[in-house]
C-alpha cells in the first residue's frame, strides 16, 4: 500500500533488458516527499483511517529503503510542485530512487522509527481541495469518456459583451498577474492563475463541475488549461476569451468589476473599525500566529466555510503574501461579500503588531 490501501506502483522494464529501469510511483513516492495518508479521512470522510494509513505507508517506505541495489531506478511520480497530494513536492518532474533515498525528508523520517514518521507525515499537511472527495468517487466508479478535448468557441469583443449580459457562463480568469485581475475583471469572475496551482484553485472554488465555463486565458496556454480542467472533471468549457480580446473589451467600455487592495497597516485599521478578517492560509500557518479574531478559512475549503463569514461585514481577506487572498476575494465577491484583498507579506503584519 501507498498513501491509501488500494495504491500500487509499477516497475517498468524495457523489453530488451533483464532488470527494471524505473518505477511509476503514483502518489506513494514523490520527488522530495511521500504521499499523504490522511486524505481518506480528510477528503473522503472515512473516519479513523489517517493513522492506520500512515503506519502502512511507513512499512512500504521501509521496504523501499531496503532496495539498496536498485538506486539506479528512475522515479516517475503522479504529481509535482503545486499538488495538494503532499506538503513538500519538488519542482522537477522525476528523480531516481538513489537520490530520493539520500535527499527525501519523508524517507529520512522513516529511519527515525514509526512514531517519528507518523507524526511527521500527518502534521502540516495542507487542507485538501474540495474536489478531492469527488475525484475519489470518480476514480472508483469511472467517468464518461470524452472522444477529444472540448473545443470552446473563441469570443470576439461583441460576443463577449453578449455573454456577459446573458450571465449564463461562469468566468474563470486564468491571468497570471493578480494585480491586473484585482484592478479589472469580468463581473462574477473567479480568479485561478494559470500556474502549478491552477487545478487546485478551480477544484476548490468552482463548486459545480457541470457549470458552463468562460475561460479567460493567454492564447498560448489555452490547450493546456483546458486539458487540466478536463483532468479534474470540468468538461463544460463553452467559450474562451484571449487577453487581447479582453483588453479591447475593457477599452471599449465593457462591463467590469474590481477588488480593492490594501496592505496590512490598512487591514489593521479596518479590523479596529469592525471589519471581519479572514485568514486563507492553511492550519499549520494559522497556528503559527494570526491576526486577533481572524476567521480561519483555508482557501481550498472556502465554500464549506462560507457560513462562518458574516455577510453584513466588510471583509478583509489575507494569506501569506497575497495570492490566495486574491483568489479567495474573487470567490467572496462573486458570493456578494464586500471584500478587500491584502496584497502584502505576513511579515509586515508582524512588524506592525510588534
Amino acid at each position: 500500500p501507498g498513501h491509501t490501501p488500494e495504491h500500487i506502483a509499477y516497475l517498468v522494464t524495457d523489453a530488451k533488458a533483464r532488470s527494471p529501469m524505473g518505477i511509476i510511483t503514483g502518489d506513494f513516492l514523490f520527488v522530495g516527499d511521500l504521499g499523504r495518508p490522511d486524505l481518506l479521512e480528510k477528503a473522503a470522510k472515512i473516519d479513523n483511517t489517517a493513522e492506520a494509513s500512515a503506519k502502512a505507508l511507513f512499512s512500504s517506505a521501509q521496504n523501499l529503503l531496503g532496495w539498496g541495489d536498485r538506486d539506479h531506478l528512475l522515479v516517475w511520480p503522479a504529481h509535482g510542485a503545486g499538488s495538494a497530494c503532499g506538503k513538500g513536492l519538488g519542482a522537477v518532474p522525476h528523480s531516481s530512487l538513489g537520490y530520493e533515498r539520500l535527499q527525501n525528508p519523508a524517507l529520512a523520517k522513516v529511519r527515525e522509527g514509526q512514531k517519528a514518521f507518523v507524526d511527521h507525515i500527518l502534521s502540516g499537511q495542507p487542507e485538501p481541495p474540495l474536489y478531492f472527495a469527488r475525484m475519489k468517487a470518480l476514480n472508483r466508479d469511472g467517468v464518461p469518456l470524452l472522444p477529444k478535448l472540448p473545443e470552446p468557441r473563441r469570443l470576439s469583443v461583441q460576443e463577449l459583451g453578449t455573454v456577459i449580459e446573458e450571465g449564463r457562463l461562469l468566468p474563470v480568469d486564468a491571468r497570471e498577474a493578480k494585480l491586473d485581475f484585482l484592478s479589472r475583471h469580468l463581473p462574477g469572475s473567479l480568479f485561478a492563475p494559470f500556474s502549478s496551482n491552477f487545478s487546485t484553485v478551480v477544484g476548490s472554488l468552482v463548486e459545480d463541475p457541470s457549470a458552463p465555463i468562460l475561460l479567460v486565458i493567454e492564447s498560448d496556454h489555452e490547450e493546456e488549461a483546458i486539458r487540466r480542467l478536463v483532468r479534474i472533471g470540468y468538461d463544460q468549457i463553452e467559450a474562451v476569451v484571449h487577453l487581447d480580446t479582453l483588453a479591447r473589451y475593457f477599452f471599449e467600455g465593457g462591463k467590469s468589476a474590481s477588488i480593492p487592495t490594501i496592505d496590512f497597516a490598512q487591514a489593521e485599521q479596518l479590523r479596529k473599525k469592525g471589519a471581519a478578517v479572514v485568514d486563507l492560509r492553511f492550519k499549520h500557518e494559522y497556528d503559527s500566529g494570526h491576526v486577533p479574531g481572524a476567521i480561519h478559512a483555508p482557501y481550498t475549503r472556502l465554500p464549506e466555510l462560507l457560513k462562518d463569514i458574516p455577510a453584513s461585514s466588510q471583509i478583509v481577506a489575507h494569506c501569506h503574501a497575497g495570492l490566495r487572498a486574491a483568489v479567495s476575494s474573487a470567490y467572496l465577491q462573486r458570493k456578494g461579500f464586500k471584500v478587500s484583498a491584502v496584497n502584502d507579506h505576513i511579515d509586515h503584519y508582524k512588524e506592525i503588531r510588534d
